[in-house]
């Protein structure tokens, strides 16, 4: 919807996209804000966890929707679509590592967010959460500088961690 709007100008690919992000928003409301990886857009639908990692969310889900709600909240002008997808992204680099991988699933229900398990990847599950972080930087302007450290950070991490010559 967003990418229509932006190469057509059309209203009404504006205003679903805003329509779909005020029915996203309420997968946010975890103990701190890290989302759930599922939501039921109907009115009075609920948001939770996927059966199969029900108590955690998947890194690369958390760390894929800052470019999109920050792209949707300067085109609408509300301001909460960046706060909230953004305040999901920041809270988990509290995590910090040594290395700058994380693992593939967070805690997201519990009341201290803490990693689901041990499992690095840059394949499935974890690597678009390391390229948001250069694109969300990208985004802002080359300003915020936390976040083009954090992939730098990472890239080390992958280098130093995964891979390896045979």
């Amino acid at each position: 919807l967003l990418s229509a709007y932006d190469l057509s100008h059309d209203a009404v690919f504006l205003e679903k996209a805003d329509d779909l992000g005020k029915r996203l928003m309420k997968a946010f409301g975890t103990p701190h804000g890290v989302p759930f990886g599922e939501t039921e857009l109907f009115d009075d639908g609920q948001s939770y966890n996927t059966g199969w990692h029900s108590n955690t969310a998947i890194l690369s889900e958390i760390g894929s929707l800052q470019v999109e709600f920050r792209y949707l909240a300067r085109v609408t002008g509300k301001s909460e679509y960046a706060t909230i997808a953004m305040r999901a992204l920041d809270e988990v680099l509290k995590l910090q590592t040594d290395s700058g991988l994380f693992p593939t699933f967070i805690h997201n229900t519990k009341q201290t967010l803490s990693f689901g398990n041990s499992a690095i990847s840059i394949g499935a599950m974890g690597d678009s959460f390391y390229e948001y972080l250069l694109k969300i930087w990208l985004q802002g302007g080359k300003k915020e500088s936390k976040y083009r450290e954090m992939y730098d950070k990472a890239i080390d991490g992958i280098m130093d961690k995964l891979i390896f010559m045979s």
